[in-house]
């Protein structure tokens, strides 16, 4: 969900290339959880902006800033479009023989394939893990692929993700997705522990953008400056953390004075809810964070990725708690 911060409201560009950027991750996640084929998933893009377009008002209202058609641009194996748009974000769906991706920036959370085991001892489960998708998984009954494709991404937006484990794998595989291997773009600016991303930038990033992480246990917030940071419980943090992740990183920038990333336009924060309590995850706290990633890392759009029900939801208790922190912050983006 989207949290817009007083100073976007002032900048109804951007506010709108984020939206598209965060209707197109929206789409994308809710059509591979659906088993939609990318001929499906166009079918669903082109309604969707076709939408927003008949919602954008009179564009002769002067008050309005004039921008040129920048529907994002989509190529898959499917198609073979040539349309030329303007575009500030754009993927393509990709065969697994042609384009590979390789999860080179998560060394430590692999899917060995073989026997499955569990725990240090490795008792057997009984299960065996083959690599391949079940064929459910790969095609529909009319031929068409359902998830036998990866995805690459190209953007010039300055995109930060703010996170814990979870928000750290979401921030590796998006580095990949925008170029960070194929361009060797990606820079570790510091270790949380020993071989553990602590905080990461790619610069450029395919299209000229940014993609950066910083890894919290908890929401930004000025009370916990000063206290250890990730991976100590509570998100602890010090000015050092942002300093560092508004540097720039970019490696085919050889001016000095033209090497500051300055500002993000977009942070993403996953939740931390496992590390924060539920209780913990307040209506004050979420708009605290909101504010601060404004503050002081620029952010002119914030997004506030809901809680999920199948992590750390043990009880129905649980779940109706969440349901209510989610619902908040749907009320925070309106």
């Amino acid at each position: 969900m989207i949290g817009p911060t007083d100073n976007n409201m002032k900048n109804p560009l951007r506010n709108r290339v984020a939206i598209r950027v965060l209707s197109f991750v929206a789409v994308l996640s809710y059509a591979a959880l659906l088993e939609l084929s990318p001929r499906h998933l166009q079918k669903l893009l082109d309604a969707a902006f076709e939408q927003y377009n008949q919602t954008r008002g009179d564009e002769s209202d002067p008050s309005r800033i004039r921008v040129g058609r920048t529907r994002t641009r989509y190529n898959h194996i499917y198609s073979n479009a040539t349309n030329n748009v303007t575009a500030r974000i754009s993927f393509n769906l990709h065969d697994p023989k042609d384009w590979q991706l390789s999860n080179d920036f998560n060394l430590y959370v692999k899917c060995p394939l073989g026997e499955v085991t569990i725990g240090k001892r490795k008792v057997p489960t009984g299960e065996y893990r083959s690599g391949k998708l079940p064929q459910s998984l790969v095609r529909d009954d009319e031929g068409n692929r359902i998830l036998d494709f990866t995805t690459t991404i190209s953007t010039d937006l300055k995109i930060l993700i703010i996170g814990d484990s979870v928000g750290v794998q979401l921030a590796q595989a998006f580095d990949e997705m925008v170029g960070g291997k194929e361009l060797e773009s990606r820079t570790v600016v510091w270790e949380a522990w020993r071989g553990h991303d602590g905080g990461t930038v790619v610069a450029p990033t395919r299209g000229g953008g940014v993609s950066a992480l910083w890894r919290m246990t908890g929401l930004l917030s000025k009370k916990m400056k000063g206290k250890p940071p990730a991976n100590s419980g509570g998100g602890g943090w010090s000015d050092k953390e942002p300093n560092l992740l508004l540097a720039n990183y970019d490696k085919t920038k050889a001016d000095i004075n033209d090497q500051t990333i300055g500002s993000y336009d977009t942070v993403v924060f996953r939740v931390m809810h496992g590390w924060m309590k539920i209780d913990e995850i307040t209506h004050e706290r979420l708009v605290e964070a909101v504010e601060l990633a404004h503050e002081l890392l620029g952010a002119e759009t914030v997004v506030l990725m809901t809680v999920p029900f199948t992590n750390n939801v043990k009880t129905f208790g649980d779940l109706m708690k969440v349901k209510l922190i989610n619902e908040d912050m749907r009320n925070i983006a309106e």
